[in-house]
């Protein structure tokens, strides 16, 4: 059974460790929120948007060698596509005994903000890394990214032409999950049986997060998008909501 639950960082369980120590075989794995939209260019000292937001980057915040947080991390300021600060982060994660990650994830669309880079790009190399290092991994799907510039508000529905292409840009984000992350091991899936010596059964359905739907609300066009891009119901992704509800 899935369950949701906020400790700081998003989290999800899904099933339980099987240890040798019996009073932990409840506690289930975590996954952490791992966001993929920071630019850094060590050479010139340029920073992306989400180290700076609207701050003054370079006459307040470089000199004072902070970021516009609370917090300033530890190596300071890095590029998410960079594989050995995604290394670094994982080994720091699997060391606090987290099982794996949760990429908020913003598509395949041209020209529109960060969509493709750095956000694609580093999650490609973040998947690629969890993959190869055996950690657990999904994505969370922002799904307000298909009405993105189409003059569509958050959290109103689109109608007519707009409608259509959200639905014709759903299932081609769908299709790149399917054939660049869903093939790979690590990827969710849901457990169909009790734990076993295994950290985490493959045989379940795959499972994938919806932060939201924030815009494209109706179930039904989510079904239909799943049922045409996964044709095998058993490797369809379970979708999960932000609310915990399934699809």
């Amino acid at each position: 059974m899935l369950r949701l639950f906020l400790c700081t960082l998003l989290a999800i369980t899904v099933t339980a460790d099987s240890t040798t120590d019996t009073t932990a075989t409840s506690l289930p794995p975590v996954l952490m929120h791992y966001m993929p939209w920071f630019e850094w260019s060590r050479k010139d000292g340029w920073a992306g948007w989400h180290w700076k937001e609207r701050l003054d980057w370079k006459n307040v915040l470089l000199p004072d060698k902070r970021i516009a947080s609370h917090y300033t991390p530890a190596i300071g300021p890095y590029n998410s596509v960079d594989k050995d600060v995604i290394q670094y982060h994982l080994k720091l994660m699997k060391a606090a005994g987290v099982k794996g990650i949760i990429i908020d994830w913003y598509g395949t669309r041209e020209n529109v903000y960060d969509f493709k880079k750095p956000n694609l790009a580093a999650s490609d190399a973040i998947i690629e890394v969890a993959s190869e290092m055996g950690l657990l991994f999904t994505v969370c799907y922002e799904d307000w990214t298909l009405v993105a510039k189409r003059d569509v508000a958050w959290g109103v529905e689109p109608t007519g032409e707009v409608l259509q292409d959200a639905k014709k840009d759903l299932r081609t984000d769908l299709r790149y999950i399917r054939d660049n992350y869903a093939n790979k091991p690590g990827f969710l899936r849901e457990p169909t049986s009790a734990p076993t010596e295994n950290e985490h059964s493959t045989q379940g359905r795959p499972v994938m997060l919806i932060f939201g739907p924030r815009n494209i609300k109706d179930g039904t066009e989510w079904t239909s998008a799943m049922s045409e891009v996964f044709t095998d119901v058993n490797n369809r992704p379970k979708l999960l909501t932000i609310t915990g509800n399934a699809m």
